[in-house]
């Protein structure tokens, strides 16, 4: 039910198809940009933001990718977007991440490892 612009979790999970629990666990690993109004009485309510970033965390859960990567990448409600908010962008820097670590095993065979992990501008 929406009330005063704000929606209860049973609506929201109606309108998402998500269950109560995923809005609560999704609660707790993107505080920083999910974070629901509380009643006196201790219910959520929910604004169009949180929302919307439900939505989008979904459609990226959607996409395949891991909810590690996701929170890792996804800014909080308000702030500046950056160019992570786009699926193929996250894809992308997951996959440097994995490649920049096997280069740096394949160095660390030979004894040739740096003190760090080599960044993309030092493999070029």
């Amino acid at each position: 039910m929406k009330r005063n612009g704000l929606y209860s979790i049973k609506a929201v999970s109606e309108l998402t198809h998500l269950p109560p629990s995923t809005l609560r666990f999704w609660e707790k690993v993107f505080q920083e940009g999910l974070s629901p109004v509380r009643t006196v009485g201790g219910q959520r309510r929910y604004n169009e933001q949180n929302i919307a970033l439900i939505q989008k965390i979904q459609k990226l859960k959607e996409e395949g990718i891991p909810i590690s990567i996701i929170k890792k990448h996804l800014t909080p409600v308000g702030q500046e977007e950056n160019r992570h908010g786009d699926p193929a962008d996250i894809l992308a820097d997951s996959l440097v991440n994995v490649i920049r670590d096997e280069v740096y095993r394949f160095f660390a065979k030979d004894g040739r490892t740096p003190s760090h992990p080599p960044t993309p501008g030092e493999l070029t």
